[in-house]
């Protein structure tokens, strides 16, 4: 059985803190910690704490900061000394939003102030949430974890910066951090602007949708998986300080196949899903498969949800968020 931080008196009785805890990652990471009645801090920007107040439990705590007013940070967080910090606050998330300025501050800047934060509260584990965009245009699958990143947009460019900065700033100030690189997250309480609420919108509405081909291969990972490997990796006294590790299924799957599966779910007619309507985008690669053994070995995690649990329990919480009309 593996040694976990959380089993030490020294970091028992110390909370997870977890930045970005409205948003998609975050909040499934604070819906973890609460179903195991573990004590965490849930940090969102100010005005965001309604959305993760529901999902406390009995030991968690919302804290509303702008962590890039250094001194209101600390005065938000004087006296948390956390166990860990997983650092899933990020920017450019949505593909509308990522004029460069604003992705470099809030990927870069951020960063910078939370290890800043953590090395002035002793943290002994900083994860950082990266993304499987920093590897950019790849033709090997599955991408091993040391692979270099060859980004081929501004968003990959900003978070594997954030990254490197994570690493190399992280060793400056003796912190233990370990990159934790999410492949194809999907599931509950994603974004409007993703894949699978767009079929279920399509699909709820009885219209069509214009995609790509969809010949794209994807690596995709339900997002209470993701919670969890994002757990194990703080809590993992043997996870690799100074090392990036993919967090994914290693499994492919085809976009194309995916919109179809869903499309059967619902029921519906899958000839409303309309194929190569959409040109694909110049930035995207045509593989995007990770290779999880490194977290695996050094955690002992694996993901365990299918892709048809995944896709039937994002369909019911789409179905339960969405009243307009009946549903199929």
């Amino acid at each position: 059985m593996r040694a976990h931080l959380a089993a030490t008196d020294a970091a028992a009785d110390r909370p997870v803190l977890v930045t970005g805890a409205s948003g998609f990652v975050g909040l499934a990471v604070c819906r973890r910690l609460a179903a195991e009645s573990a004590r965490f801090v849930a940090v969102c920007r100010p005005g965001r704490a309604d959305t993760v107040r529901a999902h406390l439990g009995p030991h968690g705590q919302a804290v509303e900061v702008d962590a890039t007013d250094a001194d209101a940070l600390r005065r938000a967080l004087a006296g948390v000394q956390p166990a860990a910090l997983i650092h899933c606050a990020a920017a450019g998330v949505h593909p509308g939003r990522r004029e460069v300025e604003p992705l470099v501050a809030g990927n870069v800047g951020l960063t910078l102030a939370w290890l800043r934060f953590a090395a002035a509260a002793g943290v002994d584990r900083f994860v950082h949430v990266g993304s499987c965009s920093e590897f950019g245009r790849v033709t090997a699958a599955p991408i091993p974890a040391e692979a270099p990143t060859q980004p081929t947009s501004a968003y990959g460019g900003a978070k594997a910066a954030a990254s490197q900065l994570a690493l190399g700033v992280g060793a400056a100030l003796g912190l233990r951090v370990t990159v934790v690189r999410l492949f194809g997250v999907y599931g509950p309480g994603e974004g409007d602007h993703r894949l699978l609420p767009q079929v279920f919108f399509a699909l709820e509405r009885g219209q069509r949708l214009p995609m790509t081909a969809g010949t794209q291969v994807r690596d995709l990972l339900f997002v209470n998986d993701a919670a969890r490997g994002l757990l194990a990796v703080a809590r993992a006294v043997d996870a690799p300080a100074g090392r990036c590790l993919n967090l994914c299924t290693g499994q492919g799957v085809q976009v194309r196949a995916l919109a179809r599966r869903a499309a059967a779910l619902w029921p519906a007619d899958a000839a409303l899903l309309d194929f190569g309507a959409l040109p694909t985008r110049g930035d995207e690669p045509e593989v995007l498969v990770g290779d999880p053994s490194a977290l695996t070995a050094a955690t002992g995690f694996t993901a365990t949800t299918s892709l048809d649990e995944g896709l039937l329990a994002t369909l019911v919480a789409f179905r339960a968020a969405t009243p307009r009309g009946a549903h199929g």
